[in-house]
C-alpha cells in the first residue's frame, strides 16, 4: 500500500486515505505513526487548521466521528513530510487532516452513514473497543443521530470534491 501511495502522489494520481488510508499515505511519505496515548473513539470536535477547497463549508470547529488507536506523528511535533499541508487536528489527535500534493488524509470517518454505523455496533471487537473507550453503542447512535444531518454536507462537499479531482485527472490523460 505504501508503495502505491507514494506512486499515486509522485505522478500526481489523486489519492484519498481515511483512517487506516490516512496512515499509510502519510507513514509512505515519511511521517511517524505511533500509538496513541488512548483509543479516539465516538464523537468529538476538530479544528480546521487551514481552510481548503476540501473543507471550504467547514467551520474552524467541527464534531466528527474518530474510531482509531493510531497517530501520525510524534508526542511532540506533527511529524509530516516538509511541504505537507496540515489541514485539521484534535486535542488528542495533532494530525486529524492533511494534504500532500494529490492526496488528502483523513484521520476521522465522514463516509459512516447509519447501515455502516449498524455494521460496525453488529462487529464484536469494535464493540469492544469502544467499550474501552467508554462508550456505549446506544450512546454512539444517540451522538450519530444528533451529527449526522450536519455532517452530510460535508462529506458530499469532500468525497465530490474528491471525485471532481479523479475526473479532472483522468481528462488529462485522456489527452
Amino acid at each position: 500500500e505504501a508503495k502505491l501511495a507514494r506512486a499515486a502522489v509522485a505522478s500526481g494520481k489523486p489519492i484519498l486515505g481515511v483512517c487506516l488510508g490516512h496512515q499509510i499515505i502519510a507513514t509512505a511519505l515519511g511521517a511517524q505513526l505511533r500509538k496513541g496515548d488512548a483509543p479516539e473513539i465516538g464523537f468529538a470536535p476538530i479544528k480546521r487548521v487551514d481552510k481548503h477547497d476540501f473543507f471550504s463549508m467547514w467551520d474552524k470547529q467541527l464534531t466528527v466521528l474518530h474510531w482509531h488507536n493510531d497517530v501520525v506523528g510524534l508526542p511532540d511535533c506533527i511529524s509530516l513530510p516538509d511541504s505537507a499541508e496540515l489541514l485539521a487536528r484534535s486535542s488528542d489527535t495533532r494530525v486529524q487532516a492533511f494534504r500532500f500534493g494529490s492526496a488528502l488524509g483523513m484521520q476521522f470517518h465522514l463516509e459512516v452513514c447509519g447501515s455502516l454505523l449498524d455494521e460496525w455496533l453488529d462487529e464484536p471487537s469494535m464493540v469492544k473497543d469502544l467499550k474501552a473507550a467508554g462508550g456505549s453503542k446506544s450512546q454512539l447512535r444517540e451522538q450519530f443521530a444528533q451529527y449526522d444531518q450536519l455532517l452530510q454536507p460535508l462529506a458530499e462537499q469532500v468525497f465530490s470534491g474528491f471525485a471532481a479531482r479523479c475526473n479532472s485527472y483522468a481528462q488529462t490523460l485522456n489527452k
